[in-house]
């Protein structure tokens, strides 16, 4: 049985992926925000909060 990663439980890695191959080429971004409002990112990003210890 494998551990799946938080991005991967969500299913943002590909989104995650293609952002960051974008923008290392220079590539800017005006479509984000359906990105950022979208479902599984506001879960990834609570679940996140929540596992932090710091």
């Amino acid at each position: 049985m494998s551990t799946l990663r938080n991005w991967d439980y969500y299913n943002m890695t590909e989104t995650f992926t293609d952002l960051h191959e974008k923008a290392s080429q220079g590539h800017t971004f005006s479509y984000l925000y359906e990105s950022i409002i979208s479902r599984e990112n506001i879960l990834l990003a609570f679940r996140m909060i929540k596992t932090n210890k710091g």
